[in-house]
C-alpha cells in the first residue's frame, strides 16, 4: 500500500500507468467543470493524459468518483474507457473501498454506528442535500468508525457504501455531529480558507487489466492535524 503526506495546496499524481491515474486532490479544486466555475480543475490538469475521444462526456472524462471543491484527499481518473468502465463496475458491485477522515462535533457513545438514511436536493435550497422519505430520495448508507475524541471534537472514519452528492456532511448534519468548519451544513469554525474537515484517505480497488488490488493511503495536511492530529 502506497501512503502519501497531503499538501493543502498541491495536486498530487501518486500512481500512474496507461489505464489510471490516482491523484491527492487539495483544497479549493473542483473535480470537473461546472455551469460557474472555469478554472482550478482537476480534469483540466490531467486531460493531456486522458483518451479523451473514447468518452461521450467531455466536460469530465474518466471521472469515476467526485470529491468536493474543499475536500482533499485520493481519488481515482481513468484513461481510457476499458478502465472506467471497470472502475463504475467496481463502485456498483461495492469492491471499490472509499474511506474519509472527518473531524466533526461531539462526542459519540458508541464505537462504530451505521447511517442508513436516504438522501434528496433540498427544494429549499438547492445547493443542499437533505435526509428525506420522499420517494425519489436515494439509499445512502455510511459506516462511521470513531477514532479519538477531544474536546467536545471527534475524529472518525466514514466508509461509504453509497456515494451520494455531500453524502457524509449531509448524514452528520441530520444526526447532529455537524463536520467541522463546514459553511453550508454546520458553521464556520473560524479556520478560514479551509471549510469543511474531510480528507479522502484511503482507496482501494482492483486493477482494470490485471486485477490486481491496488491500496492507497493519504495522510491529511498539517491544517487538519492542527485540530486533531491523524497520525
Amino acid at each position: 500500500m502506497k501512503v502519501i503526506n497531503s499538501s493543502k495546496d498541491e495536486l498530487m499524481i501518486v500512481y500512474e500507468d496507461e489505464s489510471l491515474i490516482v491523484v491527492n486532490k487539495p483544497k479549493n479544486m473542483l473535480t470537473h467543470h461546472t455551469k460557474y466555475d472555469e478554472s482550478n480543475i482537476v480534469v483540466d490538469s490531467l486531460i493531456n493524459k486522458i483518451n479523451v475521444d473514447e468518452f461521450e462526456d467531455k466536460s469530465r472524462p474518466g471521472i469515476v468518483q467526485r470529491l468536493d471543491r474543499n475536500t482533499t484527499g485520493l481519488m481515482v481518473v481513468a484513461k481510457t474507457k476499458q478502465a472506467y468502465d471497470s472502475l463504475i463496475g467496481q463502485i456498483t458491485d461495492k469492491s471499490l473501498v472509499k474511506k474519509y477522515l472527518v473531524i466533526v462535533h461531539g462526542s459519540f457513545k458508541h464505537d462504530s454506528l451505521v447511517i442508513k438514511c436516504p438522501i434528496i436536493r433540498s427544494k429549499k435550497n438547492t445547493t443542499k442535500m437533505v435526509v428525506s422519505d420522499d420517494p425519489k430520495a436515494k439509499e445512502s448508507t455510511t459506516l462511521v468508525s470513531v477514532l479519538k475524541q477531544i474536546n467536545d471534537l471527534s475524529l472518525i472514519e466514514c466508509t461509504l457504501v453509497t456515494g451520494r452528492t455531500h453524502q457524509i456532511r449531509v448524514h452528520m448534519n441530520y444526526i447532529h455531529h455537524y463536520v467541522y468548519n463546514d459553511p453550508l451544513y454546520g458553521h464556520d469554525d473560524g479556520v478560514k480558507g479551509y471549510d469543511q474537515f474531510l480528507h479522502s484517505h484511503f482507496l482501494s480497488f482492483n486493477h482494470p487489466l490485471t486485477n490486481e488490488l491496488l491500496e492507497f493511503k493519504s495522510i491529511p495536511d498539517k491544517v487538519f492535524n492542527s485540530v486533531i492530529k491523524y497520525e
